[in-house]
């Protein structure tokens, strides 16, 4: 009896909680505000808002990484591989007469695509291992879309 008293408690609480969960995350407005923050002595504290002018707000742009960004776009590539890849059960004689010829000798063409930069002026672009580890053919392609 007690155990499942205790299954009833525990199982109102996780549906409270998940009902809590989903009104602050889709309704935060039903839940009221929050009381205002408080300094360790209980007194109120105040938060001051300032609007920026236009030329401050020009000189917050020096700390946007927007053109830092916009600087290092040229840079990136796109990296296309491809990867031609046997049937593993070709020639099994078990598979082959289970699905005949079909099986036999044919395989696909697996295609991959990452990112890439262009570290050095004579064209060494960096990448993930994992990006060209077993490709058959890499295609790089740069930003203005020409392919190499």
């Amino acid at each position: 009896m007690l155990r499942r008293l205790w299954l009833l408690f525990a199982q109102a609480v996780t549906v409270g909680l998940a009902l809590l969960f989903v009104v602050a995350t889709l309704k935060p407005q039903w839940l009221g505000t929050l009381s205002p923050a408080t300094r360790g002595d209980g007194v109120p504290v105040t938060i001051q808002q300032t609007v920026r002018s236009d030329e401050a707000a020009r000189a917050g742009a020096a700390l946007s990484y927007a053109e830092a960004a916009s600087r290092a776009a040229p840079a990136v590539v796109s990296v296309y591989t491809t990867k031609e890849t046997r049937n593993p059960h070709a020639g099994d004689p078990l598979f082959d007469r289970l699905f005949g010829e079909r099986s036999r000798g044919r395989g696909e063409v697996e295609t991959g695509l990452g990112s890439g930069v262009i570290v050095t002026s004579s064209g060494y672009v960096l990448t993930n291992n994992h990006v060209v580890s077993a490709a058959d053919e890499i295609l790089v392609a740069l930003s203005d879309a020409a392919r190499r």
